[in-house]
């Protein structure tokens, strides 16, 4: 396969935030993540968020996460990869 988009290799869990856990926070977090040829993460942002207080959480583990670059012409090419974190605090 020529081209192929990036990929996680290894997901970092997140750390849930105390106030988060105290008020059962149910959300779901996509942070899109900058990657550069080798696979290395460059940044990191907030695309959408269920709750504003779990989003610290939420790209420390997209920016601790390992990941697989994308492959165009079977070349490792810089791209963007959305990592979603679950928050299911009980």
């Amino acid at each position: 396969m020529p081209d192929v988009p990036a990929a996680v290799v290894r997901a970092m869990m997140p750390d849930t935030p105390f106030l988060a856990q105290q008020n059962h926070v149910r959300a779901n977090v996509d942070v899109l993540v900058s990657l550069d040829a080798a696979g290395r993460v460059t940044g990191a942002a907030i695309e959408k968020s269920g709750a504003g207080v779990v989003n610290d959480a939420a790209l420390a583990a997209a920016r601790g996460s390992t990941y697989q670059p994308a492959l165009h012409d079977c070349k490792p090419v810089a791209s963007t990869y959305t990592f979603r974190v679950e928050f299911n605090s009980q």
